[in-house]
């Protein structure tokens, strides 16, 4: 008997902003959004391995990691706040 097993990755938007990437530097939209990792038998899930929070730049596919507490408190106000420098800011 053959047991097909591994793990699942799925993810789930959460929302979308625009904001400059710290990758290309574009100004474009980001997909805030969560990665749920799963073991699986059979195509199963059955156990669940974490989560984690982030963004990705629709130009260049760049994943910016984030915190669950940022998530949550943008989720409850609508603004998401990013505390870091700008790359292409001007000066």
């Amino acid at each position: 008997m053959f047991v097909i097993f591994g793990w699942l990755r799925r993810f789930t938007i959460l929302g979308i902003k625009i904001d400059e990437c710290a990758n290309c530097g574009q100004v474009c939209e980001h997909i805030v959004g969560r990665k749920t990792n799963w073991g699986h038998v059979f195509w199963m899930p059955v156990l669940f391995l974490g989560f984690s929070h982030g963004m990705v730049c629709a130009k260049c596919g760049a994943w910016t990691p984030l915190s669950f507490q940022s998530i949550r408190a943008a989720m409850k106000s609508g603004v998401l706040l990013l505390a870091r420098s700008r790359p292409n800011a001007p000066v």
